[in-house]
């Protein structure tokens, strides 16, 4: 007699109950047990990153080592088989203050930006290394009052954690902080530029700032649609109808009377998609663009990391490998078998593997792997 026990039957005491009635009831028989081998999800679950460790909103990664963030811990992680002088792979710090799980906050080789609404005038730069770290009573962290650098401060601006970090950081460790402030009785935005650097005294690595730059923005917005940093510049969109590129030495100039919700750079040309579904083409580093297509329904959702010189997207659950070109975007989403019901909300490359952040834990998979096409389903 053959029995076959289904996959989902996987508690030992339910398997030998039902294996023991067998005995007792067909003594004479001769039994075969045949058990479903579970199908592997190809996109696995980090172990250092559960339970109250699972929601994590952003990462950034370098050649030595993988940095995320969450709403209570800055996270780090060593390359596989390395392990620091006690023996670790992985660290969870605790932060000073519960972070809102509505924003996300951005992460550099050396140092992290974030804000908790119990300091609503205050932002915190916290060092990679040692994000908590006091030595002789000085914490390590660098923490900023807005309203002794500008007195017109009325509050900090945000966006959704979906559209991107609410503070951005470039790739010379400049850092743009938006706010509005009040000034007879106007509303207006502007942005605070940020020179940052790190040094090291005692094994402990200090934040600091070279110098500070306030930017006004003409007119009587209050509001910030979308911000980010593309290299050396940063682009920001005060409003719906306007973006602004700021330089590394605070010049801002409009470069679009149009929202670019998000930019990605590929073959040193930059692709802007608009919050209306419209898609723009620079080729002189944002200073100016032209429109070339316009966009699936929703594409403006999605958000976009470059993977060993791939451009990926990700929105909810979902994984696309992106193909721009002058004149067209094509689109191929990617198996992503595993993380369903998960909410991605950052993609980097390290140690040879694709890292996701989720709001429910840190998934990855082999980097050779990535581009592999999701199955249709029959």
């Amino acid at each position: 007699m053959k029995v076959v026990i289904d996959g989902s039957i996987m508690k030992k005491v339910y398997l030998l109950a039902f294996v023991a009635a067998i005995f007792s009831g067909c003594e004479q028989d001769e039994i075969e047990i045949i058990k479903e081998v579970e199908k592997q999800y190809t996109w696995q679950g980090y172990v250092g990153f559960e339970q109250e460790y699972a929601i994590q909103m952003n990462s950034f990664a370098t050649e030595s080592n993988f940095y995320s963030l969450g709403p209570n811990t800055f996270s780090s992680m060593l390359p596989n088989g390395v392990t620091d002088q006690f023996g670790f792979s992985y660290h969870h710090h605790f932060l000073f203050d519960e972070l809102s799980t509505r924003y996300k906050f951005p992460i550099a080789a050396d140092f992290f930006i974030t804000y908790t609404e119990k300091e609503p005038t205050q932002i915190r730069l916290g060092a990679n290394k040692n994000p908590n770290t006091y030595t002789s009573g000085r914490p390590a962290a660098l923490t900023l009052s807005l309203p002794e650098i500008d007195e017109t401060f009325n509050r900090f601006q945000f966006v959704n954690y979906s559209n991107g970090p609410s503070f951005a950081i470039n790739n010379r460790d400049q850092a743009l902080v938006v706010y509005s402030s009040t000034e007879s009785s106007i509303n207006q935005v502007k942005a605070l530029l940020l020179d940052v650097t790190t040094y090291e005294n005692s094994n402990t690595v200090f934040v600091d700032t070279v110098k500070t730059k306030v930017i006004s923005y003409p007119g009587a917005h209050s509001a910030m649609v979308a911000l980010q940093a593309v290299e050396e510049n940063f682009f920001f969109s005060p409003y719906y109808s306007e973006t602004y590129r700021i330089t590394p030495n605070g010049d801002q100039v409009k470069v679009l009377d149009n929202c670019l919700m998000d930019i990605f750079e590929h073959n040193q040309v930059l692709y802007g998609i608009s919050y209306d579904g419209l898609g723009y083409v620079s080729v002189d580093e944002g200073l100016t663009w032209q429109k070339r297509f316009e966009l699936q329904p929703n594409f403006q959702d999605i958000s976009f990391a470059k993977i060993d010189g791939k451009i990926i997207g990700f929105a909810f659950s979902q994984i696309f490998e992106i193909f721009p070109s002058l004149s067209t975007i094509e689109v191929k989403e990617l198996d992503n078998y595993g993380l369903a019901g998960k909410k991605i909300t950052s993609a980097v490359e390290f140690n040879g593997k694709v890292y996701l952040t989720t709001l429910s834990g840190v998934y990855y998979k082999d980097l050779k792997d990535l581009s592999v096409e999701k199955e249709v389903a029959n």
